[in-house]
């Protein structure tokens, strides 16, 4: 498991949690949103854990506060059960969450790991405060993402893997909370396209899909970023016309839908829908047919990252926000047609933009 939470440089907070559970033996239902086929081929033969499904591993308790969880499965449901009822007529304040953690089992931390991010208003300022629980916490200063803590089997990498974004290319009307968002979302849309081609985070027990939390000061509350469209592309430079030609292969959809997060994925002609619950919600509680029925994917915001093969033998793999904002068109359209299949385009503009900050 991994979680992270990082502060970013422009004072807006974020917490980020991967979805993926191991277990010793391997789930032959299993499906992974990024690859939509069997995995277990991919996997080292002397790997100690297989994925076994998919849960939230973020919570939003309060308005504010937030509550991210790593490591023994049952340990984390009795906790975030915990957690709720001992806020659900507690104010969360530093004082009040002391007590909790005070009063808390010490034994029921063992193997576990926890982050809390929680806000006090002060006048018109909310004065927000990171607490984690457990010693495997690692912390790491950036230039673009601020302050990170990282817990759990991706946590070295994750932080690797930031430390490679020194220059997201944001398109459309981005205002400075989307921009502090971009820098997080586009990570994300990287270890995304980095797993469906290599499974490197499966392989090391982390990752498939991604959660965000962020703040909203005007409604002074947490919330998760919600109906989020992910296209990965694949191509190339071409070395005789220096054109770029690309092509969309894996399309990920999400929605939350009454707290259960719908994953939509489309890879190479393939559908899926996978619904995500909470750790504390049991399935067989969950009507299903409930769920829209149409597939649609938001234009609003969609994060692109494209693995691009360089004339010199180089891949490179850059990540675009786009925003539609207040235009009428999008700079990235998505259709899906009465047949179930999908028509992506992508406008000149932005392709004219992504070309100019490869070559930079």
């Amino acid at each position: 498991m991994t979680l992270i939470a990082s502060i970013s440089n422009f004072s807006y907070p974020v917490v980020i949690g991967d979805l993926l559970t191991s277990s010793s033996k391997f789930n032959e239902d299993f499906i992974l949103p990024t690859f939509l086929q069997g995995i277990e081929e991919y996997l080292p033969k002397d790997a100690k854990a297989y994925p076994l499904k998919l849960i939230q591993k973020t919570y939003i308790i309060k308005n504010n506060l937030v509550v991210a969880i790593a490591g023994d499965y049952f340990k984390n449901m009795y906790f975030i059960e915990s957690v709720k009822e001992y806020f659900k007529e507690k104010d969360c304040n530093k004082y009040n969450l002391g007590m909790f953690l005070s009063e808390y089992d010490q034994n029921e931390y063992t193997g576990t790991e926890y982050l809390f991010l929680f806000y006090e208003k002060k006048q018109e300022k909310f004065l927000m405060n990171v607490l984690t629980v457990g010693e495997s916490w690692k912390s790491h200063n950036s230039d673009l993402f601020g302050e990170i803590h990282a817990v759990g089997s991706g946590s070295s990498d994750f932080i690797i893997e930031s430390k490679r974004y020194n220059n997201i290319i944001g398109y459309g009307e981005l205002d400075i909370e989307f921009q502090a968002l971009s820098a997080s979302l586009s990570l994300i849309s990287g270890l995304l396209a980095t797993e469906s081609f290599s499974l490197e985070t499966i392989k090391k027990y982390w990752g498939a899909g991604f959660e965000l939390i962020s703040f909203n000061a005007e409604k002074e509350s947490f919330y998760k970023m919600d109906e989020l469209t992910y296209i990965i592309w694949r191509g190339k430079i071409n070395d005789v016309t220096n054109e770029l030609d690309v092509q969309p292969f894996l399309v990920l959809g999400y929605k939350y839908f009454n707290n259960i997060l719908l994953i939509n994925s489309f890879n190479s002609g393939k559908y899926e829908r996978l619904a995500v619950l909470p750790i504390d919600l049991d399935k067989d509680n969950v009507d299903m047919s409930v769920f829209p029925k149409a597939v649609e994917f938001n234009e609003e915001v969609v994060l692109n990252t494209f693995i691009l093969d360089l004339p010199n033998g180089e891949v490179l793999t850059p990540s675009l926000v786009c925003r539609k904002g207040n235009s009428d068109t999008g700079d990235v359209f998505i259709d899906v047609k009465q047949d179930g299949q999908l028509e992506i385009g992508i406008s000149e503009t932005v392709t004219t933009e992504l070309y100019r900050q490869i070559k930079k």
